[in-house]
């Protein structure tokens, strides 16, 4: 049984026909557009918050606009081989302790919708 306090996870991996240090320069490039707080950022792993915590608590989750949910995102970049490389993404909703159900987790898959598909862009 799913516990309604669990953060709302989700995992999306791409194979890329790109050397790991030009998936790493694509993946902080379209970072920098979207003024994330890096938490760490190494060769292989990149660890960030967007959205507001403080903003989505004020107005309340269900009347937030997408961009305000406050989303943790860990990406991994693997080589696979010298010109191919495996990106995984684990994006989870970051408000903390709080009731997730309803309007507030279809606000959340929304909001991973929208970075899942402007990662794609980044590929094509």
């Amino acid at each position: 049984m799913k516990l309604l306090f669990n953060p709302t996870v989700e995992d999306r991996n791409w194979n890329l026909d790109l050397p790991q240090p030009e998936a790493r320069n694509r993946i902080i490039e379209w970072l920098r557009q979207r003024s994330p707080q890096l938490i760490t950022a190494t060769d292989t792993q990149i660890v960030a918050t967007m959205g507001s915590r403080f903003l989505t608590r004020m107005v309340g989750g269900a009347f937030s606009p997408a961009r305000w949910v406050p989303v943790a995102m860990l990406i991994d970049m693997v080589d696979v081989t010298s010109t191919t490389t495996r990106v995984s993404v684990r994006l989870a909703d970051n408000l903390g302790v709080t009731l997730r159900k309803g309007a507030w987790v279809k606000l959340v898959r929304r909001r991973f919708d929208q970075i899942y598909a402007s990662i794609d862009d980044l590929w094509k």
